[in-house]
């Protein structure tokens, strides 16, 4: 059985998370991959869950945060999540500094859920796809450390 995507939504607005939810819902006929959404309401709560998210949606419009100090927060994050903006923050400046940042798509809140669904299906495609290569490189090296102590232990009796 594969690994569950961990997604963390970071979005202080009930409405908003519950449009996301929703839209996550809608997805599962044609997701082929299984994932578990969890929340942050500020940056503060979404820290300590970074490192371990596979799929990170942020609202730029934050409690306790400005847009900047949200981007300075993925650009020092040790994680390889993808991230994906969610906001309502209409300004070419700030979709150009989220790409400086490495923020991997920059949606617009709307009322209309479709507005993110092509985005978040790509993101939870990218975020399957580094799931994999991490699992293969962790498979990979164990098997090269299997074949270096299979090495050192027929050597061992051969002097």
């Amino acid at each position: 059985m594969a690994t569950e995507l961990q997604v963390l939504l970071i979005e202080d607005a009930d409405t908003d998370a519950v449009v996301f939810g929703k839209v996550l819902q809608d997805l599962e006929a044609e997701c082929p991959v299984s994932y578990v959404l969890n929340r942050a309401t500020s940056i503060a709560e979404a820290r300590d869950r970074l490192v371990c998210s596979d799929l990170i949606i942020c609202d730029l419009t934050l409690p306790d945060s400005q847009p900047a100090t949200t981007y300075e927060l993925f650009l020092s994050q040790p994680s390889s999540a993808p991230v994906l903006v969610w906001t309502g923050l209409d300004d070419p400046q700030m979709m150009f500094r989220a790409g400086l940042a490495g923020i991997h798509t920059y949606v617009l809140k709307t009322r209309d859920p479709a507005n993110i669904k092509s985005a978040l299906m790509c993101a939870l495609g990218l975020a399957e796809a580094r799931r994999r290569t991490k699992a293969a490189q962790a498979e990979l090296r164990q098997s090269l450390m299997q074949q270096l102590r299979e090495i050192g232990s027929d050597g061992e009796g051969a002097s």
